[in-house]
């Protein structure tokens, strides 16, 4: 994993902060908002994102993780507490 990669990702999600909370009618705000954007794609911190965290051991444990607790949820919603005891 690289450190460029990481940053990418950092740069992305103040981006994603900053086209959240900024006022959008002031144009050097924005300009440097599109400068990070370009940044990103160059770097394509995208493929980064996917490749080096989304697909880790790590998150698809806790994605599966996170899907079996919706699943008794729903279990518990739909069928109630003694019915899903044994499952």
């Amino acid at each position: 994993m690289t450190v460029e990669g990481f940053v990418g990702v950092v740069r992305l999600a103040w981006s994603v902060h900053l086209m959240l909370t900024q006022d959008r009618s002031n144009s050097r705000e924005m300009s440097d908002i599109w400068s990070c954007l370009e940044i990103i794609c160059r770097q394509n911190s995208f493929e980064f994102l996917r490749e080096r965290v989304l697909k880790t051991a790590a998150y698809q444990v806790s994605r599966i993780c996170i899907s079996m607790q919706s699943l008794s949820t729903a279990c518990l919603i739909i069928h109630g507490p003694a019915a899903c005891a044994n499952n």
